[in-house]
C-alpha cells in the first residue's frame, strides 16, 4: 500500500501546480478581455480557437488525444466565460 501512496503525493503536487496555472491563465484571459475590449474584439475568435486546439494535439499520442482535446476546450470555454465576465466589469 506504500507504493499508492507515494503515487497520490506525486498527483496531489500535480493537482495543486495545475491550479495555479489554472489560475494564472484564468488571470491572463482578464487582461486578454480587456485589451479586446479596447480594441472592440469579440471574445470568441474561432480561428484562434481552432488552431489552438490542433496544436494542443499536435505530437500527442492517438490514446490521449480525445483527453487533451477536451481539457484544452474546457480551459477555452473558462476563459471565454471570464472574458465575458471582465468585459462586462
Amino acid at each position: 500500500m506504500e507504493f499508492l501512496k507515494d503515487v497520490r503525493i506525486k498527483l496531489d503536487k500535480i493537482d495543486s501546480e495545475m491550479i495555479a496555472l489554472f489560475i494564472e491563465r484564468m488571470e491572463i484571459s482578464e487582461e486578454v478581455a480587456r485589451i479586446k475590449s479596447k480594441n472592440g474584439l469579440p471574445v470568441f475568435d474561432a480561428e484562434r480557437e481552432k488552431q489552438k486546439l490542433l496544436h494542443s494535439v499536435h505530437g500527442i499520442k492517438d490514446t490521449d488525444r480525445e483527453d487533451v482535446l477536451e481539457f484544452m476546450q474546457f480551459l477555452m470555454d473558462k476563459s471565454k466565460e471570464r472574458q465575458r465576465k471582465t468585459e462586462g466589469k
